[in-house]
């Protein structure tokens, strides 16, 4: 790129920072502008024509291959930071991070930016005004002044910040929209014998981490922070690999993995399945990986010219494979009757999805509840599969057997004259091993097998498998009496009634001078004509006569 030479740049040419330090320039603003219009012009236009100046304006094609991330979109607050954009590039001076900082307003405050760079070295935190703000893992400070782009670049050597004046950094404000003075653009090379950030010496994967910043208003350290807010911004600046992935286990899987951004040709590329990295065979910036069956992470390794001896990592991605959904699910038995209560399955694994069966099962398709009652009976497959419900679909099955349980028909009590036919047992269901029995199951019950002659409680039982059913029942026996029949009597002038003998009789056996079918009375004196004498005797609705 041409560096820009119009005339309001070279008007505000002393704001520009390049790799000085914050002590101002001991240069009148006529002196800078006879420099540049000097032989001196000439030369550095010639010798920088593919030299990227930045000239603190947003626009969007510079940052159209990076990144961009809110921090608080939307403020107007001096110490507030909007946005920020990174992208990184190259030159005739080599490799360079360029970032765009989209600022509240255009007041004057100071923003110190706290990067991540070696993952040996670590400021831990600073401390203003008796107050201790942490930066883990930051040993780069930018610091920038808002208002006239004046820089200062520290490097943490494990004791303390070492301001770096010959780092080659550059830094410009301008406007994020026309003439609103909101965005700053800071150009920082990433090699050189100066470079606060070696290209060369990166952490593994080639990752800045842009962590935070910390703002001061009225340009002023002394005076207690007025903003500050986590960025968190992982920059890759050795190469990205596009094509991440996402994939369950046992499926088929082919992706094309693209590396972008390398300074160098590619050596070879790695993957790792969890054991370490492995070289592949592979000198291109693409890579096909094929059925992929546990979770990989790849990376290319460059040669950078930058580096001479020296490979660089690139920036991984990773093809996921994740495990099938756990489908367990149970139920608290494996068979059920019909007159159970209705069952409902526990779901150990992924919850949420649907369960299924085959005809004749009445079974919910989102809580898995088995209608028993309403169910046919028979075995059936339940299916249980977590599609539209987890991360990877999978399905389990438990069977189940519906059994009917029988419905015996109760006969209720019964009252019989000496003794009761046990009728034939109806009902639905049965299992046509149906019987009654002289107590329950439960007590050791046994078969009857004739009429029923005493007062009892009987027992209907019947089973299908372990499905049964049982009812019970009162037959009461009443005793006829059995009336002894004097036989024809003859006497002379009168006869007298000897007492009424027999068995089971009432007590209250008498004689009658007719049946009680035709309304006969008792007598109560002598037979004095000659008749016919009834003998009637009742227990209940049990008489002889």
């Amino acid at each position: 790129m041409i560096w820009k030479t119009t005339s309001p740049k070279f008007e505000n040419a002393k704001r520009s920072f390049r790799g000085l330090s914050s002590i101002s320039l001991p240069f009148s603003k006529t002196l800078i502008v006879l420099l540049i219009f000097s032989g001196c012009f000439f030369n550095f236009s010639t010798a920088y024509s593919q030299v990227f100046v930045p000239d603190g304006d947003y626009t969007a094609s510079e940052y159209a291959a990076g990144q961009v991330k809110d921090i608080k979109l939307g403020s107007n607050n001096t110490c507030d930071v909007q946005q920020v954009y990174a992208v990184v590039k190259s030159d005739t001076n080599g490799p360079y991070l360029l970032l765009g900082l989209f600022n509240g307003n255009n007041g004057s405050s100071i923003f110190r930016y706290y990067l991540d760079t070696d993952p040996s070295l670590d400021l831990v935190s600073e401390t203003y005004k008796s107050k201790v703000y942490p930066f883990p893992g930051a040993d780069v400070v930018l610091q920038i002044d808002a208002n006239d782009s004046s820089t200062l670049v520290y490097k943490w050597n494990g004791t303390n910040l070492v301001l770096n004046n010959v780092s080659g950094l550059i830094a410009e404000v301008g406007d994020f929209a026309p003439n609103d003075g909101k965005f700053i653009e800071i150009k920082v090379p990433l090699s050189g014998s100066g470079s606060v950030i070696d290209l060369c010496d990166l952490a593994e994967g080639g990752v800045i981490n842009l962590g935070s910043y910390l703002s001061f208003k009225g340009g002023n350290l002394n005076s207690a922070p007025c903003g500050g807010e986590s960025i968190d911004l992982d920059i890759n600046v050795s190469g990205t690999i596009s094509g991440e992935a996402t994939y369950c286990s046992g499926s088929p899987n082919s992706t094309t993995l693209t590396l972008t951004g390398n300074f160098g040709a590619v050596e070879k590329w790695q993957k790792d399945e969890g054991a370490g990295w492995v070289d592949i065979a592979n000198t291109t910036t693409t890579y096909e990986a094929s059925n992929v069956n546990v979770t990989t992470s790849y990376r290319a390794i460059i040669l950078n010219s930058n580096c001479p001896d020296k490979t660089v990592e690139t920036g991984s991605a990773t093809i996921t494979i994740n495990t099938l959904d756990n489908a367990t699910f149970s139920y608290s038995a494996s068979s059920y009757c019909s007159d159970d209560n209705d069952p409902t399955p526990t779901v150990t694994g992924v919850s949420g999805g649907s369960f299924s069966s085959t005809s004749g099962l009445i079974i919910n398709s989102t809580s898995g509840i088995i209608d028993v009652d309403a169910s046919i009976a028979g075995s059936y497959t339940i299916k249980y599969s977590t599609a539209n419900a987890g991360t990877c679909t999978n399905s389990n099955t438990q069977v189940i057997t519906i059994t009917k349980t029988p419905v015996l028909t109760n006969p209720g009590s019964q009252s019989e004259c000496d003794s009761y036919t046990l009728p034939a047992i109806s009902g639905s269901d049965l299992s046509g091993t149906q019987a009654y029995y002289n107590n329950s199951q439960a007590n050791g019950g046994t078969v009857i097998t004739g009429p029923i002659t005493s007062t009892q409680t009987v027992w209907i039982y019947d089973a299908n498998g372990s499905c049964s059913d049982e009812e019970s029942f009162e037959v009461t026996i009443t005793k006829t009496p059995v009336i002894t029949n004097p036989g024809s009597q003859s006497e002379c002038d009168s006869y007298t009634l000897p007492a009424i003998s027999g068995s089971d009789l009432s007590g209250t056996q008498a004689y009658y001078n007719n049946s009680q079918a035709n309304g006969g009375t008792v007598i109560t004196g002598p037979i004095t004509s000659t008749q016919t004498v009834w003998i009637y005797d009742a227990n209940g609705s049990c008489s002889d006569e």
